[in-house]
């Protein structure tokens, strides 16, 4: 029966599958994001200034509410 619910897109000329280079294009990305986030967190330290002057209580809450909003959007 699991067989019969297999959708088969054949007659649909509108899905043409996913991109030859997808895969590639996000593991690049991925590395350029480690490679920033390595930079400005060890040595640039562009986004990080803040951390000396917002409490931790006010951005652990600022962080819930922000989980909460993106959730119920």
């Amino acid at each position: 029966m699991a067989e019969k619910q297999i959708k088969k897109h054949m007659h649909r000329p509108d899905l043409s599958g996913e991109h030859p280079s997808g895969d590639a294009g996000q593991i690049l990305l991925f590395l350029l994001f480690i490679g920033v986030w390595i930079a400005d967190s060890f040595f640039l330290k562009y986004s990080t200034f803040l951390n000396e002057y917002i409490p931790l209580v006010l951005r652990i809450i600022l962080t819930v509410i922000s989980i909460v909003v993106a959730f119920y959007g």
